[in-house]
Parts: C-alpha cells; structure tokens; sequence
C-alpha cells in the first residue's frame, strides 16, 4: 500500500488494494470543465484529511439463491468511472469530497471471518472520522458494518433505514447462515442491539414471507412500507417518517440498499430480480433527503450481480447511486 500517512493504521493485513478508479476516467472529447471521480479518489493511506472511504466486499457466501455479487465492487468501480462529478438535477458536485479507496476486504469462505474482517476496517474508518461508503456482496455484510458503528466510541445507538424487496428477519440457524437474516442479527447482536423501533424498511416485495414476518415487525415496534405504500402515500411523506422514527433516541444513522429493491426492468442483475419494486427516481430522490441528515454515518450497497446482468445495467445504476450519496454528503461536509 505504499508508505502511510503518520497515525493511520495499515489495512494490509484485511484488505487488498484496488486500482480500477486509478486508471481515469473515460473523455470521449477533450474538455477541461469536467471531473472524474478517479481524478478525486487517493488509495488508503495517502492523505490524512480523508472524509469519505470506498470500500469493497467482494463476499456472496451467504447468498441463499443465484450468487455472483462477490463481483459487485469490480464491477461498480468500473461504471463509476464511466460518469463525472457533477449533478446536473441537484445542481452539486463532489469533486470537493476528499475520498480515499480503502480496497477490497480479503475474501474468505468462512463467514465469521470475513465478517470479523468487515467489522475491522469499518472500526479503524470510524475512528479516524471517515464515512464508510461499502460495494458488496451480499446483504450479509450489513451486520458487521452496523455492528462496528454500534461499538463505536464504546457505544452508540444506531438506527437503519434498509431499503429492501424483503425482510432478512428470518431466524440465525448456526451453519446455515444466509443473507436473509442480517436484520434479526442486528437485534440480537451483543452491546448496544439495533431496536426494532428504530429499523425501518422500504420496497418490502410481495409474495416472499408471511403474515406472521408482518406482525412480528409491528408488534415489536418496527415498520415498513411497500411500493405500494409510495405511489398511495407520496415519496416524501414515507421518507420523512422513515427518517423521524429511525433516528428517535439514537446517536447515528445507517442506511442500506438492496438492489433488488428496484424494479427488474432497471436492475436484472441480482439473485432475486423484482418485477413491482421501487423504480430507481424513487430511491435515488429518498437518498437525496437521507444523505444530508446530520446522523447519517455509513451506507452501503449490496446483492449487484454482475453475471446475472445485462450489459452492465445494475452495475451502472449502482454507480448512479453512489454519486448521489457522495452528493449529498458533498453538500453535508461543505
């Protein structure tokens, strides 16, 4: 990784070093006014005012389906150099944005230790005030990334926004870990647990669970809404209540999305495609509002699959997702 930077700890050992941003951006016409995002990024180490950390989860081992999504980070890196640094809807540009990549978490078939890896380059992130900005992979990840948030500073109360085509609640079954779990985990975790008051999900699918997975979130606190609920409710109104009761009493905010959560007209590449999910105006004007909140402390995207795509799409729109949350943290950090 090269010489670092005095009082930053080596990542060697957990992750290893990726170069796809390094290589440029695509300038089809000469033309000195546009950024690229390779032109902003510095590898880990290197600057010691990094404000914001790509980080790559190249795992799928506990996908319970079609896997693929280990090569999810490669693959978003690749499209994230396809687009500047300028929005023009939001009339912002992150070029400001002091982003390091971290790399790609070292891969491993046991999910305890690839967990524990996670939960390790997360911990020194936060230490060092970086928002942790995570590629995987499946949505299995999500549990040691809240879980480092949670012992941050020796305790601290976390809230998840977690927008999603299905639940994840099902019951831990030792030796039968899956992806469709993380959210019981992060309930039950040890220190500070996530309550379930202060989980709340966006894009719930239809025909995946039962009415008791339904009850068992209201009785114990929790809510969710469905596409459905958007087009009846308005996009702002579940997204301000979202927010409001995901941040009730807590010191910090995650926020995840499932790529699956989107309509498969715009992400076929995942294990799950979803024919009635969010479409990806929806999500990305949700993030617009989430991404400026004062308590907004990492986020991730996870479940792109690039071999069940088609010609790079969800890939791209992945791309597209991560620019707007770098927006929006522009916006907060400036």
């Amino acid at each position: 990784m090269g010489k670092l930077i005095m009082g930053l700890k080596d990542l060697s050992s957990l992750v290893t070093p990726n170069n796809i941003l390094a290589t440029g951006g695509v300038r089809l016409v000469p033309d000195d006014s546009v950024t690229f995002i390779a032109e902003i990024v510095r590898p880990w180490g290197t600057v010691s005012d990094a404000e914001v950390g790509l980080l790559g989860v190249p795992f799928d081992g506990c996908v319970s389906y079609r896997p693929g999504t280990r090569f999810g980070p490669d693959s978003i890196r690749q499209a994230l150099k396809l687009g500047t640094t300028y929005s023009v809807a939001l009339d912002q540009d992150f070029s400001g944005l002091h982003l390091v990549d971290c790399g790609d978490v070292i891969a491993s078939n046991v999910i305890k230790d690839m967990h524990d890896r996670v939960e390790s380059v997360m911990s020194i992130l936060f230490e060092n005030r970086i928002f942790p900005l995570t590629i995987g992979g499946d949505h299995s990840i999500s549990y040691p990334c809240i879980r480092a948030l949670s012992r941050k500073n020796r305790g601290t109360r976390v809230g998840v926004i977690d927008f999603d085509a299905h639940f994840d609640s099902r019951k831990a079954l030792p030796g039968r870990e899956h992806s469709g779990m993380w959210v019981e985990q992060i309930q039950s975790m040890d220190g500070l647990p996530v309550a379930a008051a202060n989980i709340v999900q966006i894009g719930i699918g239809d025909f995946a669970y039962s009415r008791e997975y339904r009850n068992s979130i209201l009785n114990h606190g929790g809510s969710f809404y469905t596409p459905q609920d958007i087009r009846n409710k308005g996009l702002e109104t579940v997204v301000d209540k979202a927010v409001e009761q995901a941040t009730r009493g807590v010191e910090a905010l995650y926020v995840t999305v499932d790529i699956d959560c989107i309509q498969q007209a715009y992400a076929p590449g995942t294990s799950v495609p979803n024919p009635v999910g969010l479409s990806p105006w929806d999500l990305l004007a949700a993030l617009d509002r989430i991404s400026v909140h004062p308590l907004f402390s990492g986020f991730d995207l996870v479940e792109v699959a690039p071999p069940l795509d088609i010609d790079g799409m969800t890939s791209r729109l992945g791309a597209e997702i991560i620019r707007r949350v770098l927006c929006g943290l522009s916006s907060r950090f400036r």
